[in-house]
């Protein structure tokens, strides 16, 4: 590109030296598993075993319908 255009649109004129090996890093992609809550304690728990996650149970449900376990954790 151009080094007036460059300018004009405020961008600086890239120096090969500087621009070594430069890569971007991205945030991993945030997955999610659930099962039945037995106890917010084994939540946690289970989480951070099978996934190295954060686990929390659920504070509103249906009636009838069981507490469910909410485990978040990366890809």
């Amino acid at each position: 590109m151009d080094p007036v255009v460059l300018h004009r649109v405020g961008i600086q004129n890239p120096d090969p030296k500087t621009q070594r090996n430069k890569k971007m890093v991205g945030e991993a992609k945030k997955c999610e598993k659930t099962w039945n809550c037995e106890g917010e304690d084994k939540c946690r728990e289970k989480c951070k075993t099978l996934y190295n996650g954060d686990g929390i149970c659920d504070l509103y449900t249906a009636p009838l319908v069981p507490k469910q376990c909410f485990c978040h954790y990366d890809c």
